[in-house]
């Protein structure tokens, strides 16, 4: 998801009222930063790992 895609998104906003438009905004502002999370996850250019890994 593009960053030109999601404000092509928040163009179609389907809900009305302030409450609802800033909770759907927050659903979609965490759908975008978890598929660039996933991206850079698939792409292993995280930088630092989750995990450190044991050598026995």
């Amino acid at each position: 998801m593009s960053l030109s895609l999601l404000c092509t998104i928040l163009k179609k906003i389907l809900t009305r009222g302030k409450k609802k438009v800033k909770v759907e905004f927050t659903l979609l502002a965490i759908a975008y930063n978890l598929n660039k999370l996933h991206n850079k996850i698939q792409q292993n250019r995280l930088g630092v790992s989750f995990y450190t890994k044991e050598i026995a």
